[in-house]
C-alpha cells in the first residue's frame, strides 16, 4: 500500500478503528495471551521476567548470527586503529554481540588479562545517557570501563592521554 492515494473516507475509516485500540499493559498482556499463549511476553519478549542461561544463550547465538553490525562502524574502526597503536592487539571490538555483561554489549574489552572495557558513545545513540550509568554495569563483572564520545575522535592525541591514564 506504500505510496497509494487513499480516500478521505478511507483515511477516516483506519482513523476510526485505531481510535478504538487501547495501549495498556493489561491490552498488551491480553494480546500476549492470545498470540504466544505466554502472559509475560509481547511480541516474543519477556517483561519483567528473569531470563534464564540457556535464553541467554540464545540471545547471544541469534545476536552472533544477526547481530546488530557485523563489524565496527567507522568511529570504532577509527578508535580501533588508535587502539592498536597504542598497545598492540590488547582491545578487541565486541560490540557486535560477541560479549554480553549485564545485558549489554560492550565495544571494546581488553583481552591481555586486564578487566578493561573501553565504550565509544555516538551522539545518536547515546544523547541524554550518563556514562556513569554504563560503567555501573559493569562493575559487578570486576570490569573499568572508559567512555569516549565520538566528537573526542577528533583530536586523536586528547584521546590517547585518556586511554593511557584510563590503564595505569
Amino acid at each position: 500500500m506504500k505510496g497509494r492515494k487513499l480516500s478521505l473516507t478511507h483515511r477516516n475509516k483506519i482513523s476510526d478503528s485505531l481510535k478504538n485500540i487501547v495501549s495498556s499493559k493489561s491490552y498488551k498482556c491480553e494480546i500476549c495471551n492470545k498470540k504466544f499463549n505466554n502472559p509475560l511476553s509481547f511480541g516474543g519478549h519477556l517483561i519483567g521476567a528473569h531470563k534464564s542461561e540457556k535464553h541467554k544463550e540464545s540471545l547471544r547465538k541469534f545476536i552472533l548470527k544477526r547481530g546488530p553490525q557485523k563489524s565496527p562502524n567507522g568511529g570504532e574502526r577509527k578508535l580501533l586503529r588508535i587502539l592498536n597503536n597504542l598497545h598492540l592487539r590488547e582491545w578487541k571490538f565486541v560490540g557486535n554481540g560477541r560479549v554480553i555483561l549485564g545485558g549489554k554489549n560492550p565495544d571494546f574489552i581488553n583481552v591481555n588479562g586486564k578487566k578493561l572495557i573501553i565504550e565509544l558513545f555516538g551522539k545518536y545513540w547515546h544523547t541524554g545517557e550518563n556514562p556513569k550509568d554504563r560503567e555501573k554495569i559493569f562493575v559487578p563483572f570486576g570490569y573499568r570501563t572508559l567512555v569516549i564520545w565520538y566528537s573526542e575522535l577528533r583530536n586523536e592525541e586528547r584521546v590517547k592521554n585518556k586511554i593511557r591514564e584510563f590503564m595505569n
